[in-house]
C-alpha cells in the first residue's frame, strides 16, 4: 500500500481535529496528541515490511490498513475536553478509550481512506490500554465483534505493542519494550547506538552511526536526542557494526564538516597571538594564511587615530631608527602614510615569525641541513654543543634575503606595535633593491602599489619558509590534525557500539587521574580529568580565550587546582570548539537547538530536518545578495513585526516559507533613501570618482542604461549581472546571513545566530522574551523542542522537557514559573500557545503603554491584572480611552497574568 499517501491524509485529519493543541503524554514526559500519534505511525510504517517477513502468512494489505488506521485512531478519546482536564490534573480519572467516539470517527476514516475491516480496527482501539483489556472485554469482542479476519487479536496486540514502545521514556525503555514485553519481540532483531552529548560533534557522530547501521541493513526506528533504536527482521542475519567502522564514517563526516578553508581560523589577532590554533596549521598552506593575515589590520586605521597617538608612535619609530629630530607637519603626514600603508605587511611578518618559531619546528633538522648550515649553528655552551637547529636555518635563509641581523630584529618584535614592526621588520623589506625582486623601482619601498608590494612580500616569505621547512624532518613539519585523528577523539562519546570495556581497569585509571589531576591541571602533560567533560586523558591542550571563554576562570575546579593561569582540556573538548568555529563561525554568540520533544520516527525526523533546511534556503534569499528586494530584511528580534504578521497564519500549519515571511520586514522610506545614498557612495569609492557617471557604469557592467537613476534601479532590483556591483549592493543594503543551518540529524538541528535576538540596549529580561517568542514559534510550528544556548555551552537536553526553553534570566524564569514552557502547564492552566499569544500581544501593546523600551514587554507581562494594563493605556492615550483593538489584545494577556 502507499504508506506516504496514508500518512499525508492522517496528518491532515489530525490537524483538522486540533491535535497539536491536545496533550497526549504529561506525567513521564510531554507530547502532543499529534506528535505522539505521528511517531507511532512512523514506527509502524518502518515495522510492517520487517514483520511481513516473519509472520505466516504475511500480512495482507487489508491487515496493514487495519493496523495503520487503528494506530491513528487508538487515542481518539484523548481529544475530549474531559480527558484533557484529567491529564492536566484537574479532575478524576477518565479513560482515554471512548468507544462511541471511536465508532463515529471510524466511519469517517474508512470513507477517507477507502478501507474495510471496521470491527478489527475497533477491537485494536478499545483493547489497546491495559486497564481496558480485561478478560470480559476480550471475550465480548470475541463473541460479539463481527470480525472477518481471524488474526484480529494479533493485529490489536501489534497496535498495543507499538503504542507501548513509542510511549516508553528514553532509549533503553524503548528497547526493553521491543525485546521483552511485546508480541513482536520474536519477530525482530533490535540494535541501537548511544552517544554522550557534547555539541556540534554529536551531530556528526549521530550521522556516522546512522549511516553505518543502515549500511549493515538495519532500519532506523526511533530517534532520541542521544541515540537511535534500529530494527531488522528476525529471519535476517544482521550484525551490529563495530565502533571502528563508525569511526571510519565519522572521519568522513569530520572531513566534510571541516571543509578546506582554514585560513580565517588559523590566523589570529596580531594584538594577542597570530596562531591560536596550531593544530589547524599546515605548513603547505602558508601563502593562504599570509593573505588572510594582511587583512587583519586596515591600512586606513592608523591615519584615523588621534594626532597625539600618531605622534607618539612616530616618535618611537624615529628613535628606533636613531633619528631624534622633532616631528613637524610634513614629517607627521609622511610617516603616517608610511606606517599606515605598511600595517598589513606588519601582520604578514608577525605571522611568519610565529610560523617559524621553535614551538612549531622543534629542534631537529635533516642531516643535509645540518651539514649545509654548519656555519649558522647555535653557539655552544657548557651544557650543549654547537648544533644546527631549524632556527639556525631560518636565520640563515631570512638574513640572506633581508640582510644580516634582520632575523634577530624580527625576533625582537612581540605583539602588534607599529613603531617596532616598522623599524625592525618592514624597513628591512622596503630598503631592498627593487630590481632584485623583479620590480621596476629603485627600492621596494618606492613602489606605490600597496597590493603589488604585499604580493611580493608574501611570495618572498613563502620562499624563505619553504626552505626552512625543507630542512626539518618530514614528521616534524607542522601539519593539521587529520580528520581521522579528530574522529578518534570524538569516538569516546560513542557509548554503544564501543570497544570491549574492562570496568576495573577504567575505574583504576580514573582514580589515578583524579589523584594526579590537581597537580597537572595547568600542565599539558600527565593524567587529567577534563574540567569540561570529566573524561580521563593524558596530555591535553592549554585552553585559550580564542576558543574557550574565560579559560582561567570558567570552572570551579580551577580554584582547587591553584590560582592563576589557564586550565588544560582534553582533545575532544578542544576539537569540539574548533568545529564550532569552523561550522558556526567564530563570531557566533548564540545557537538555536532543535530536537525531538522525546523521540521521533525516522521519516518524520527527516521531514523535520528538511523543513529546517528549507527555512534556511528561504531565509538565505532574504539575507544575501540573492535578495531581489533588498529593502525586505529578516529579523528575529522585531517581535512587533512577528506578532503582527502572525495574525495571518495558523501556527500549527506554518510552512518553511511562511516562517520566513513572518520574520520579514520592510525598511522605512527614510532607510530606503539612506540605502540608495550608501549605494551611490560605495560605487563612487569603487570607481574612484567624485561624481558617478552612467557612462562609467555601462562600460564596467557592459550595459546600456540611459540615465544614472535607471542604472541604480536595475542594480537595486538585482538586474545587473556583475560580481563587483552585486557585492557593493550587498554592502550598501547590509545583506549578510544572520542565521544558517550548520549541522543536522533527526536527533538535533543546530542553527547558529550571528546576532543575539534583541533590540538596542534593552534588559536581559526583555531580550529573553523576544528570544522565547521565536523559540515558541519554531517549537509549535515544527513539533519539536527548541532552546537557545551560548556557543560552547554543554548541551544536556534529553527530550521530554517541553516546547521552548526559558532563557536563564532569573526574573524571566520567575515570571514563567519554570525552566521550560510546556504544551500545557497544569498548575497555572497556561499553554505554550497562551504564552505565544501573550508575548505577541505585549509587543503590539508596547507603543500604547509607553513603558520604557528597555523593559516594555516585561512590564506588561508582569502587570498584576488586565486593569492595570488598561489603565496605563488610557493614561497614555490622547483621548484618555483605549480602542477596541487594545481590548482584543488584552484578552490574550488574561491567561498568563498572575
Amino acid at each position: 500500500m502507499d504508506y506516504q499517501d496514508f500518512k499525508v491524509k492522517a496528518v491532515e485529519f489530525m490537524l483538522e481535529r486540533g491535535w497539536k493543541e491536545k496533550t497526549a503524554k504529561k506525567r513521564i514526559f510531554e507530547q502532543s496528541l499529534f506528535d505522539h500519534t505521528l511517531i507511532e505511525l512512523d514506527a509502524l510504517i518502518i515495522l510492517l515490511p520487517l514483520l511481513r517477513q516473519s509472520f505466516v502468512p504475511p500480512f495482507s494489505e487489508q491487515e496493514e490498513q487495519v493496523m495503520l488506521t487503528a494506530v491513528l485512531l487508538h487515542d481518539i478519546g484523548k481529544e475530549l475536553d474531559e480527558w484533557q482536564e484529567y491529564v492536566l490534573g484537574r479532575r478524576e480519572f477518565v479513560s482515554d478509550v471512548n468507544r462511541e467516539l471511536a465508532e463515529r470517527v471510524l466511519s469517517e476514516l474508512t470513507t477517507l481512506f477507502g478501507f474495510s475491516g471496521l470491527e478489527e480496527i475497533l477491537s485494536a482501539v478499545v483493547l489497546h490500554m491495559r486497564h481496558e483489556r480485561t478478560q470480559a472485554k476480550v471475550i465480548n469482542r470475541l463473541l460479539f465483534g463481527e470480525h472477518t479476519n481471524p488474526r484480529w487479536k494479533t493485529l490489536a496486540d501489534i497496535v498495543d505493542a507499538v503504542d507501548n514502545f513509542c510511549s516508553a521514556k528514553g532509549l533503553f525503555a524503548g528497547i526493553q519494550c521491543l525485546e521483552e514485553k511485546s508480541c513482536i519481540s520474536n519477530h525482530l532483531r533490535v540494535a541501537y547506538h548511544l552517544a554522550q552529548m557534547r555539541g556540534v560533534s554529536t551531530t556528526l557522530l549521530h550521522r556516522a552511526a546512522i549511516d553505518t547501521f543502515m549500511e549493515y541493513g538495519w532500519s532506523p526506528l526511533l530517534h532520541y536526542s542521544n541515540g537511535t533504536i534500529y530494527a531488522a527482521s528476525s529471519v535476517e542475519q544482521r550484525q551490529e557494526p563495530e565502533a571502528s567502522e563508525v569511526e571510519v564514517r565519522l572521519a568522513r563526516e569530520v572531513a566534510n564538516a571541516m571543509g578546506s578553508d582554514f585560513a580565517k581560523l588559523v590566523v589570529g589577532n596580531p594584538l594577542y597571538t597570530m596562531i591560536p590554533k596550531p593544530e589547524l596549521f599546515d605548513y603547505r598552506e602558508l601563502k593562504d594564511y599570509l593573505s588572510v593575515a594582511a587583512r587583519r589590520v586596515s591600512r586606513a586605521s592608523f591615519s584615523k587615530k588621534p594626532e597625539p597617538v600618531r605622534r607618539k608612535t612616530i616618535q618611537s619609530y624615529l628613535t628606533l631608527k636613531g633619528d631624534d629630530s622633532s616631528i613637524d607637519i610634513d614629517q607627521l603626514a609622511l610617516q603616517t602614510d608610511r606606517i599606515g600603508a605598511a600595517q598589513p605587511e606588519m601582520c604578514i611578518f608577525k605571522f611568519v615569525k610565529a610560523a617559524l618559531s621553535g614551538d612549531f619546528l622543534g629542534k631537529e633538522v635533516t642531516l643535509e641541513a645540518s651539514e649545509s648550515f654548519a656555519a649558522f649553528a647555535e653557539p655552544a655552551s657548557k651544557r650543549k654543543p654547537a648544533k644546527v637547529t631549524p632556527q639556525s636555518v631560518a636565520r640563515a635563509e631570512y638574513d640572506a634575503v633581508f640582510g644580516d641581523g634582520a632575523y634577530a630584529d624580527l625576533q625582537s618584535t612581540s605583539t602588534f606595535m607599529p613603531a617596532r614592526d616598522m623599524a625592525l621588520a618592514v624597513d628591512h623589506f622596503w630598503s631592498l633593491d627593487g630590481a632584485r625582486l623583479g620590480l621596476g623601482t629603485p627600492t621596494v619601498g618606492s613602489l606605490l602599489d600597496d597590493a603589488k608590494r604585499e604580493e611580493v612580500l608574501v611570495n618572498t616569505l613563502v620562499g624563505v619558509a619553504d626552505k626552512v621547512y625543507a630542512a626539518v624532518p618530514e614528521e616534524n613539519r607542522p601539519k593539521r590534525a587529520t580528520p581521522q585523528e579528530i574522529a578518534r577523539c570524538f569516538l569516546v562519546d560513542l557509548v554503544h557500539p564501543a570497544p570491549p570495556l574492562d570496568v576495573e581497569e577504567l575505574v583504576a585509571q580514573q582514580m589515578t587521574a583524579y589523584g594526579e589531576t590537581k597537580a597537572n591541571a595547568r600542565k599539558d602533560r600527565g593524567l587529567h580529568l577534563c574540567p569540561i567533560c570529566n573524561q580521563t586523558f593524558d596530555g591535553g591542550t592549554v585552553a585559550k580565550a580564542d576558543f574557550l571563554d574565560n579559560p582561567d576562570a570558567h570552572t570551579n575546579r580551577a580554584i582547587s587546582h591553584s590560582g592563576g593561569g589557564t586550565i588544560v582540556i582534553c582533545d575532544a573538548c578542544k576539537f569540539e570548539r574548533f568545529l564550532q568555529q569552523l561550522l558556526l563561525g567564530s563570531q557566533v554568540s548564540n545557537m538555536l537547538v532543535l530536537f525531538p520533544r522525546m523521540n521521533i520516527g525516522h521519516n518524520t525526523g527527516e521531514a523535520l530536518r528538511q523543513k529546517a533546511l528549507h527555512i534556511w534556503e528561504q531565509a538565505n534569499l532574504r539575507m544575501t545578495e540573492a535578495n531581489p528586494e533588498p529593502d525586505l530584511h529578516l529579523s528575529l528580534g522585531l517581535t512587533y513585526n512577528l506578532a503582527r504578521n502572525m495574525s495571518d497564519y495558523d501556527i500549527y500549519r506554518l510552512t518553511p516559507a511562511e516562517i520566513v515571511q513572518l520574520m520579514t520586514y520592510e525598511s522605512s522610506e527614510v532607510t530606503k533613501k539612506k540605502h540608495r545614498k550608501d549605494l551611490e557612495k560605495e560605487l563612487k569609492d569603487f570607481f574612484g570618482e567624485d561624481e558617478l557617471l552612467v557612462e562609467d557604469l555601462n562600460e564596467d557592467w557592459r550595459t546600456d542604461f540611459e540615465t544614472l537613476e535607471e542604472a541604480l534601479d536595475a542594480l537595486i532590483n538585482g538586474n545587473v549581472d556583475d560580481g563587483d556591483a552585486r557585492e557593493i549592493r550587498a554592502q550598501a543594503f547590509r545583506l549578510s546571513p544572520q542565521l544558517y543551518i550548520a549541522c543536522q540529524t533527526p536527533h538535533m538541528i543546530l542553527v547558529p545566530l550571528l546576532n543575539p535576538i534583541t533590540i538596542g540596549s534593552e534588559s536581559d529580561t526583555n531580550a529573553g522574551l523576544r528570544e522565547l517568542y521565536v523559540t515558541l514559534i519554531l517549537g509549535l510550528a515544527l513539533d519539536c523542542s527548541v532552546a537557545v544556548v551560548k556557543t560552547g555551552e554543554v548541551i544536556t537536553f534529553e527530550g521530554g522537557e517541553g516546547v521552548a526553553r526559558v532563557p536563564p534570566v532569573p526574573a524571566l524564569r520567575d515570571l514563567i514559573g519554570s525552566e521550560w514552557i510546556q504544551i500545557e502547564d497544569e498548575q497555572r492552566h497556561v499553554s505554550a500557545k497562551d504564552w505565544l499569544d501573550a508575548i505577541g500581544a505585549a509587543a503590539l501593546l508596547a507603543v500604547a503603554t509607553e513603558f520604557p523600551e528597555r523593559s516594555n514587554l516585561y512590564q506588561i507581562l508582569k502587570s498584576p491584572t488586565l486593569g492595570h494594563v488598561l489603565r496605563r493605556i488610557e493614561q497614555k492615550s490622547e483621548s484618555g480611552q483605549a480602542y477596541i483593538s487594545h481590548f482584543h489584545l488584552l484578552e490574550k494577556l488574561e491567561g498568563v497574568l498572575r
